[in-house]
């Protein structure tokens, strides 16, 4: 009798590690592996386009056959929703240090799901390798301008035409999924007078495919679950050491000043947007006399936010000509052909759009 995979059981990771083409277990590390506390409603999806070819060859030996063959296979679209969970981590300081509002990386890490973030709106990922490298300033900004390294916090620019690629694994109940080369294309945070706020994040992956043999022992072996063997594995969360292999940093704790604290929520009771209306962001909002004068204060009960990359795809146009192309052995030479003339506008217009993204960074 097949098994049920719930929902509530199911758990998201993101990782700079690619466990699906050999990375070791001990390559993950809370440095580079973070958990997503996702609610319910999360989804990933793939699909891929096909065309049926009908062979009618005559002769000695005559062929009446039809094959299928995948033209694309398009990009892998994934969204899932969490807290927004601040974790008081709003100053940068040495690894290590036990300094007030800092962490154990000394990175800045403003709120739970920080590397979400940075993964949508700068060029540096959030980890190089097995070293944490968050670009959030302190006083917990994220600035979406270049901006150079300082203490807590490293380099970025925002003007970038290459998005991030991370992988991020969804694991339900003992089925583990990896979408290689994941890219962050949105969110939307919601907050309401009733409500806890919360971001729903949306993106892109090249393949989604399920972790056999090896690697999912590996993945297993962090996540937590049951192995290959039928062995029994907790799931190794660390929140205090931040260079321990094979573990991941869990999304509900942060170690602040050398002390493993809970992460909060924000409550909504009744919040405001303030208004400031001067010559620059450092200028005092009071005049002369020390009256207030530069600032509005307005009263919301329900906020929406929205941000969205809205990336340019070539990931489906590249996959369908690398397929045709692979195909093109298998048919008789009519067809190659008919399928030649077809690839030939493909790939004028593949050239127009390069072309035009290479202009356009140029440009910027």
């Amino acid at each position: 009798m097949a098994s049920l995979n719930l929902q509530r059981n199911s758990e998201v990771f993101l990782s700079t590690v690619d466990l699906l083409n050999g990375a070791a277990v001990t390559a993950m590390t809370p440095e580079n592996t973070w958990k997503l506390e996702v609610l319910a409603g999360f989804a990933m999806t793939s699909s891929a386009a096909t065309q049926d070819i009908t062979s009618l060859e005559s002769g000695t030996t005559p062929d009446r056959s039809q094959q299928r063959f995948n033209t694309a296979i398009n990009p892998v679209d994934w969204n899932f929703q969490v807290y927004l969970r601040p974790t008081g981590v709003l100053t940068g300081a040495a690894a290590d240090g036990t300094t007030a509002a800092t962490t154990q990386t000394g990175n800045v890490k403003p709120v739970a799901d920080w590397f979400m973030w940075q993964s949508l709106v700068s060029n540096t990922a959030p980890a190089d390798g097995s070293t944490e490298q968050s670009i959030w300033t302190s006083g917990g900004k994220l600035q979406t301008t270049t901006v150079a390294a300082g203490a807590g916090s490293h380099a970025t620019r925002s003007n970038f035409s290459t998005a991030q690629e991370n992988h991020l694994y969804f694991k339900l109940d003992n089925v583990v999924y990896q979408v290689s080369n994941s890219t962050v294309n949105g969110v939307t945070v919601d907050a309401g007078i009733e409500e806890i706020a919360t971001s729903t994040w949306s993106g892109f992956g090249t393949t989604m495919k399920e972790l056999t043999g090896t690697p999912r022992d590996n993945a297993i072996s962090v996540f937590g679950g049951v192995l290959n063997d039928g062995s029994s594995v907790t799931a190794n969360s660390n929140a205090s050491e931040h260079s321990v292999t094979a573990h991941y940093h869990p999304f509900n704790q942060m170690n602040v000043a050398g002390s493993i604290g809970t992460n909060s929520f924000i409550k909504n009771r009744l919040s405001a947007i303030e208004f400031h209306h001067k010559a620059t962001a450092a200028a005092s909002d009071r005049n002369s006399s020390s009256q207030l004068r530069h600032l509005a204060l307005i009263t919301i009960t329900i906020s929406h936010i929205l941000h969205q990359k809205n990336w340019p795809l070539l990931t489906s146009l590249l996959v369908s000509l690398q397929v045709l192309v692979q195909s093109l052995v298998r048919l008789p030479c009519i067809f190659v052909l008919e399928i030649l003339s077809l690839l030939d506008s493909y790939v004028t217009s593949l050239k127009i759009h390069v072309q035009l993204l290479h202009k356009l960074q140029t440009l910027t």
